[in-house]
């Protein structure tokens, strides 16, 4: 790997690494957060539910409340004879879709009016809200059935009073709730009417449940894994093969006649919960990979001065003292190390001026050397023709004394004395050939003067 592949890598390690570990450490650090959060949202969003349902049910009371005091009512009297009452309590049900159906009954029990076919010319004498409202209460059933063959719902059921003593009950309003239209009336105007969110409510007891906004992916199999009396508890679900959060808030019935017992489970999917942090952390992901592009890129900048400095600084060390530097400016990180540079490139071609002069130094040397050796031979030879001159001139010199004087004082000149003179010009000569023109220069001069001689 390059030098300027690993300062990248470096920086962008540098730069990514913390965004990411503090993208960690975020997720970690706010998942338990988030958990609590949305469990804690969801936990309002089901008491929210719960609270309006129990308002309208208490406000679905005082409506009959109301209605009961009305002066049309006087009609049970009569029995209705002239139709108003059923009438009234027709137009009554279409405006107020919550009642299933409104029903009126004499102090006896008998159904006067009502809105279900079914229940004309009826005795609910024996039903226990009816026994009640005769007696001059207002009665709130049990998740109970007015007739067989409807479903189970709440009665509500009011006295009606007759007008000339304010006192005698003379006949009862029944109203039984439609909780599926309430509940949905509820869910509509609810935080949990988004997509793949529930709203279920049960009946704390028997543990049926009354309504539920999701029918399909084993919800009701699931909520009854749920324990009712931990309503404190975020639970967890899975419903249709996806994890979910389930809270759940208990009826307290403050408002109405007693508690109707009833317990309203919220469910989200756990992928929503945590979207906001999966949001956040895409963000995070996408600035952590812009800061890794950035990274790279401020280190192919910042690091191409250092890769041709090293490039340099290798044609350097291989001897090449034609290098020049960068001329980086002085704020440059790297310009201490252009300097140093310029520095070795120059040491560099002193060293090689250096290395020249001693090489031609060394030449010169090796050529004295030689001729110090050349001298030294013809010293030696000059030294052997001396030796043989002067042993001739010694030879001479004897031969000359061994002569009579009176051969010696003639005109003539003896044979020996010739030679003697000739030796003596050869040394003579052989000397001054040597010192001025060493070799073989002055045998032509040394021929010239033997004749001279002779």
């Amino acid at each position: 790997m390059s030098m300027r592949s690993r300062i990248t890598a470096a920086f962008a390690m540098c730069i990514s690494l913390p965004i990411a570990a503090g993208m960690g450490a975020l997720w970690l650090g706010t998942e338990e957060t988030l958990h609590d959060q949305a469990a804690l949202e969801l936990q309002t969003a089901t008491r929210t539910a719960m609270s309006t349902i129990e308002q309208q049910l208490a406000m679905d009371l005082t409506h009959l409340k109301a209605w009961s005091t009305l002066s049309l009512m006087q009609d049970v009297l009569i029995g209705d004879q002239g139709g108003e009452l059923q009438k009234a309590i027709n137009d009554l049900s279409l405006n107020y879709a919550d009642f299933s159906s409104l029903t009126i009954t004499n102090a006896q029990g008998q159904v006067v009016v009502t809105t279900d076919a079914a229940l004309r010319h009826a005795n609910l004498s024996n039903l226990e809200g009816v026994q009640a409202a005769v007696s001059g209460r207002v009665s709130q059933s049990n998740f109970s059935v007015l007739r067989q063959g409807s479903s189970e719902t709440i009665l509500f059921t009011v006295p009606l009073v007759a007008n000339y003593d304010r006192q005698t009950v003379i006949g009862t309003l029944i109203g039984s709730i439609d909780f599926g239209v309430l509940a949905k009336r509820v869910m509509a105007n609810s935080p949990l009417n988004v997509e793949r969110r529930a709203l279920v409510i049960t009946h704390r007891t028997t543990g049926r449940i009354i309504y539920s906004s999701r029918t399909s992916d084993g919800v009701t199999a699931e909520i009854g894994k749920i324990d009712a009396n931990k309503k404190n508890q975020p639970n967890h679900l899975t419903i249709g093969g996806e994890d979910h959060l389930a809270t759940l808030v208990h009826s307290k019935g403050t408002s109405l006649e007693k508690n109707p017992d009833l317990v309203a489970f919220a469910l989200a999917p756990t992928a929503s919960v945590f979207a906001a942090a999966d949001k956040v952390s895409n963000i995070f992901l996408t600035v952590a990979g812009l800061a890794a592009i950035g990274a790279i890129f401020i280190a192919w900048q910042w690091s191409t001065p250092l890769v041709h400095l090293t490039t340099k600084l290798a044609q350097v060390a291989r001897g090449d003292a034609s290098v020049s530097p960068l001329r980086l400016p002085s704020h440059n990180t790297f310009s201490p190390l252009d300097r140093a540079l310029d520095a070795m490139n120059e040491m560099q071609r002193s060293r090689k001026e250096l290395l020249e002069g001693e090489l031609e130094r060394h030449g010169e040397f090796e050529d004295a050397k030689i001729e110090a050796l050349h001298t030294e031979r013809q010293l030696q030879n000059l030294q052997n023709s001396l030796k043989d001159e002067v042993s001739t001139i010694l030879e001479l010199c004897a031969l000359i004394n061994k002569e009579n004087l009176a051969t010696a004082g003639s005109k003539r000149n003896s044979s020996y004395v010739q030679e003697l003179s000739r030796n003596a010009a050869r040394l003579l000569l052989l000397v001054e050939s040597t010192i001025d023109r060493p070799g073989d220069d002055a045998q032509p001069e040394m021929d010239t003067l033997e004749r001279k001689i002779a």
